[in-house]
């Protein structure tokens, strides 16, 4: 990956589209998108295997927006990120396949959570540094997305979608979990 990075960014130095001092920034840029890349084609690989991809876009409309604003554990090397990341996911696509749930258990869990990710805001993290700044920025887009969040709950309910009310309580889990590591 690092041979590819590295030619792709010295062409762009070549070719006068950057300047050398963006170099470093493209250099990150692309080896962020890559690795964001394999990691979105192995998830949807397996949520089409398990004939589950609207669950797999569902799960990671609630999990980005929450997992970006909220912090929580970055590990430091790739590998090990990406490992973690998919056993997780698809650990809650198995439980949510074959595993019944009470509906207003996952409603008032997922409500809890709620709470409890806006109550251990900020999460400070050694791999990724977040000045003041940032942190109010942050705090406001969580606090939305939570509202957000409160709303499809209490539609999910209404329209007593039992199997999204238990995807979204155990993706809050997942929030909750990697914040507190």
């Amino acid at each position: 990956m690092n041979f590819f990075i590295n030619v792709v960014t010295r062409y762009l130095l070549v070719e006068d589209i950057i300047d050398e001092e963006e170099q470093d920034l493209y250099r990150f840029g692309l080896e962020t998108l890559i690795r964001r890349s394999i990691y979105f084609l192995l998830a949807f690989y397996i949520a089409y295997k398990m004939n589950m991809l609207f669950e797999a876009i569902f799960f990671f409309v609630i999990f980005r927006p929450l997992r970006t604003y909220a912090g929580g554990l970055h590990l430091e090397k790739y590998s090990s990120c990406l490992i973690f990341s998919s056993l997780s996911y698809f650990s809650i696509l198995l439980t949510v396949k074959y595993i019944d749930f009470n509906m207003k258990i996952s409603c008032v869990f997922s409500l809890f959570l709620i709470l409890a990710i806006y109550i251990l805001y900020p999460v400070e993290n050694i791999n990724r540094k977040v000045d003041v700044e940032e942190n109010v920025f942050f705090k406001k887009k969580l606090i939305l997305y939570l509202i957000v969040d409160i709303f499809t709950i209490m539609v999910l309910f209404f329209l007593r979608q039992d199997k999204f009310l238990f995807l979204f309580f155990l993706t809050l889990m997942l929030v909750v979990i990697t914040m507190i590591l």
